[in-house]
């Protein structure tokens, strides 16, 4: 598991939650070429850092891209990837090591994801909408999530069920 998320008051605003059951550094590199190729949203940091959400880029999201949304990424290429640089070195990454089991690190992402968007803002302003989410099913048993860390995270619970 890994959080994406930048400093906010005394506390970390989460941005993102994933899950891989790959070693991280994989995974991070993919989320770096994702960011520079423009797939993921693009924020000002400095609007952030104080909990608001102000988008530079709103990313391609899909494999497919719109011809005017390549156009428009090709017309402000150095000025998104300024911005993706900003981005990439102000957020602060997670990570958590879990056991390898894709249905608890699925359900896990799906909780914190979830619990950010029913928070209050700014936690629930900041997380993109629509990303694949898989929580528990009907005929799971719940597990419990506790974060461990020397860490707050703005309205993640030291607890929580999955």
């Amino acid at each position: 598991m890994y959080l994406w998320t930048v400093e906010y008051l005394d506390k970390y605003l989460i941005y993102a939650a994933g899950q891989t059951n790959r070693p991280f550094i994989k995974r991070f590199r993919e989320h770096t070429k994702a960011h520079k190729e423009g797939f993921f949203t693009i924020f000002d940091m400095e609007e952030m850092e104080q909990g608001h959400r102000k988008e530079i880029w709103h990313g391609f999201f899909t494999r497919k891209h719109p011809a005017e949304k390549v156009q428009e990424f090709k017309d402000r290429y150095e000025e998104i990837q300024k911005a993706v640089a900003t981005q990439l070195a102000g957020f602060r990454v997670f990570v958590a090591p879990m056991e390898p089991d894709v249905r608890l690190l699925k359900r896990t992402e799906s909780a914190i994801m979830n619990i950010l968007y029913n928070s209050p803002a700014p936690a629930s302003e900041i997380p993109d909408r629509g990303m694949s989410l898989s929580g528990r099913w009907e005929n799971e048993e719940p597990v419990f999530v506790r974060n461990v860390g020397n860490f707050n995270f703005q309205a993640l619970p030291e607890e929580f069920e999955i």
